[in-house]
């Protein structure tokens, strides 16, 4: 007589399976989401930071901070005196920072012979300001 031998898993053990699975994804994505918000702004204040040793740096170099308003002047004007290599990138867009991004804002102003360098997370709501004084 042929004997047939039970082989693999049963349908419940595999819904099983993907229950749990299920569940182990739910607990985890609001920890990896929270996770990369916080990676994104770390990377928008490590940007900050190299904007204004680059403000520092152009100050030093041609005797005062870029006198424009607006961030994609003062990264011209940052480039050109050799101070900044290049424009950095945006940790929310992915791409080189552009006047009219709506995440990851920075905003550049010359103020009285200093700065204001305004900075903003994935929305407008989290937003800190930097200052620069001669």
């Amino acid at each position: 007589m042929y004997q047939v031998e039970d082989s693999g898993f049963s349908l419940i053990e595999v819904v099983i399976v993907m229950a749990i699975m299920a569940v182990m994804a739910a607990i985890a994505y609001p920890n990896y989401t929270a996770i990369q918000s916080k990676a994104r702004r770390s990377a928008q204040e490590s940007n900050v930071a190299t904007i204004q040793t680059a403000l520092e740096t152009h100050r030093l170099t041609m005797g005062s901070y870029p006198m424009t308003d607006g961030v994609m002047g003062a990264f011209q004007a940052l480039i050109q005196s050799q101070s900044l290599r290049q424009i950095p990138i945006n940790p929310y867009t992915g791409k080189a920072y552009q006047e009219g991004d709506r995440t990851g804002v920075l905003r550049y102003q010359f103020t009285n012979g200093g700065y204001q360098l305004t900075a903003c997370a994935q929305d407008e709501t989290d937003c800190w300001t930097t200052l620069g004084d001669r």
